[in-house]
C-alpha cells in the first residue's frame, strides 16, 4: 500500500539530532513490511519550499508551513494525493478538519493516530480557550481512529466513538545502542563527571508545567538529605528553564544538579545506563518514549501514575508507578535498577517495538479499505 504519515504540529527540520521520531519509526517498520511510505513533516521556518530524502527505507518530506503556535496550517497542494491513507497524528491540533476534507475529497483514508483529545496546559483559563476551539472529538466519533492508550480510548468511547482502535508507540531498535551491555556504568559515570559511588536520578523533559520541572527540585531535595551521595542530572528546555535553575540556586543543590538543555540523541543511552533511575511527573502523560527507552536499556522507571506509565510498566516488576509524591521519593530512596532492569528490558522488546504495532496499524488499514 502506499502510505504516508503526518504530523499536525509544527516541527523543527533537525529533531531527529535529539529525539527519535514516532513517525519516522512507524513508517519504517510499515516500510518493512513491504509498504511506500512517506513521512511529511511541517517545518514554519523551512528555507525552501519543500526538501525530501530518502532514510531508512522511507521518503522524508519537510514542508514549510504557516503554523499559530504548534499548530501548522499545512498548504495540502504540496502533499501526493496518490496514498491509500495518511495516518494523521492530529490529537487536538487546528488543522485536523481542514486536512480531512482535503483526503475525503481525494479518496484517501484520514486515519488519526492520537494520544490526547484535551489541552493540559497548567493555566485553567487557557486549558478552555484550547478546548473550545481546538476540539477535534467530533471527527474521532465519526471516522476511525487509533489511539496510543486504554485509558483514551475510554474516553472516547464515552463521548460515543464507534471505530476506536488502541495501538501502542513503539521504539525503532536500530536507533537503540543494542550492544549497551558491554560498556560499564563506572565509566560512563566517570565521562559524565560522575563518581562511582554517586547515585545519579535522571529527569527527561521540555521545562513546562506539565512535566514539573520545578516539583522535580523539590523532591530531589527531600532525597540529598537523606543521602549525599544523591545527583540530579536533568534534560530538557523550556519556559520555566530559569525558574528551575533558579530552585536549584535556592535549595543549595548547585552542586549536586546539573541540567543539559539538549543531548545529541546517540549519546542519551548512556544516560539511561549510567542513571541509577529515571523518574517521572507527568500524571498527563500520554505515553513517555523516554520512558520506553529507559526501560529499554534496564534502567528503572519511577512514575507518578498517568495513562502512559500504566499501559507501560508492568508495577514491581518492569519498573514502579506511585501514587504520591511521598510514594515516589520512598520508592526512589530504595530503587534497584538490577532488581527490575532485566524484566524492564524484556518488556520492551516484546511488546512496544514498531514492528508489532505496525502489523496492526496495517491491519486496521486493510479492514477498512480492503487489499489495495
Amino acid at each position: 500500500m502506499k502510505l504516508a504519515v503526518i504530523s499536525l504540529n509544527t516541527e523543527t527540520k533537525n529533531l531527529s539530532q535529539y529525539y527519535n521520531s514516532q513517525a519516522e519509526g512507524l513508517a519504517k517498520a510499515l516500510a518493512g513490511m513491504g509498504h511506500e511510505l512517506t513521512v511529511y513533516h511541517p517545518v514554519p521556518d523551512l528555507e525552501k519550499e519543500q526538501e525530501c530524502l530518502i532514510k531508512g527505507g522511507i521518503q522524508i518530506v519537510y514542508i514549510r508551513c504557516r503554523h499559530i503556535g504548534k499548530h501548522a496550517l499545512i498548504d495540502c497542494s504540496l502533499l501526493d494525493a496518490d496514498k491509500v491513507c495518511y495516518i494523521t497524528a492530529s490529537d487536538n491540533y487546528l488543522f485536523l478538519g481542514k486536512f480531512y476534507r482535503w483526503c475525503r475529497q481525494n479518496k484517501i483514508l484520514c486515519l488519526p493516530y492520537i494520544g490526547v483529545i484535551h489541552s493540559n496546559n497548567s493555566s485553567a483559563m487557557k486549558r478552555k480557550i484550547v478546548d473550545i476551539f481546538c476540539n477535534n472529538v467530533k471527527y474521532y466519533k465519526g471516522i476511525p481512529t487509533i489511539v496510543k492508550t486504554p485509558a483514551l480510548e475510554q474516553n472516547l468511547r464515552k463521548e460515543g466513538a464507534k471505530q476506536i482502535f488502541c495501538v501502542p508507540v513503539g521504539l525503532d531498535e536500530e536507533r537503540l545502542r543494542q550492544d549497551y551491555k558491554e560498556y560499564s556504568i563506572d565509566t560512563l559515570k566517570k565521562q559524565w563527571n560522575y563518581r562511582d559511588t554517586d547515585k545519579v536520578i535522571l529527569f527527561v523533559g521540555r521545562m513546562t508545567a506539565e512535566k514539573q520541572p520545578e516539583k522535580m527540585i523539590e523532591l530531589f531535595s527531600q532525597m540529598a538529605k537523606k543521602d549525599s551521595t544523591y545527583r540530579l542530572l536533568m534534560i530538557g528546555q523550556g519556559e520555566l528553564s530559569e525558574r528551575v535553575k533558579n530552585k536549584i540556586t535556592t535549595y543549595g543543590l548547585n552542586d549536586r544538579a546539573v541540567i543539559y538543555e539538549k543531548v545529541p540523541n546517540d549519546r542519551m543511552w548512556e544516560l539511561y545506563r549510567m542513571a541509577d533511575c529515571y523518574i517521572n511527573l507527568n500524571t498527563h502523560e500520554i505515553f513517555g518514549m523516554a520512558i520506553l527507552e529507559a526501560m529499554y536499556y534496564e534502567n528503572a522507571v519511577i512514575a507518578l501514575r498517568a495513562p502512559g506509565p500504566e499501559l507501560i510498566i508492568e508495577n514491581g516488576v518492569s519498573g514502579y508507578i506511585c501514587d504520591s509524591e511521598n510514594a515516589l521519593v520512598q520508592r526512589a530512596l530504595t530503587a534497584d535498577k538490577d532488581a527490575v532492569g532485566a524484566a524492564a528490558h524484556h518488556h520492551v522488546t516484546e511488546c512496544f517495538l514498531w514492528e508489532r504495532s505496525a502489523e496492526k496499524i496495517a491491519e486496521i488499514i486493510l479492514g477498512i479499505v480492503g487489499k489495495v
